[in-house]
């Protein structure tokens, strides 16, 4: 995917109960020519159903690499968070 000049590429993080919604997500992006570098599924509510089944259904429909699955952690810092993640720079 090419980046249109001038644009930084994105990150989107996902809520897993909504694939639709970050698969429309990806699709706008790439449409808009914005480089999407992979995707962040993010874990908000800790009582959801089948999180498990929804993330496999977001790596599925998602056409960037997944960084991580970022845990339901009220009142986390930044660095706590980070160490979900996962990115090979190389």
């Amino acid at each position: 995917m090419r980046a249109v000049a001038g644009q930084r590429p994105a990150l989107p993080c996902c809520r897993r109960q909504l694939p639709n919604h970050a698969r429309l997500t990806a699709q706008s992006l790439q449409a808009s020519g914005v480089d999407c570098l992979g995707w962040i599924g993010n874990h908000i509510d800790p009582s959801m159903q089948r999180q498990d089944e929804n993330f496999a259904t977001l790596q599925q429909r998602l056409p960037m690499p997944c960084w991580g699955r970022l845990p339901h952690l009220p009142g986390a810092d930044g660095e706590a968070l980070s160490a979900h993640l996962h990115h090979d720079q190389g």
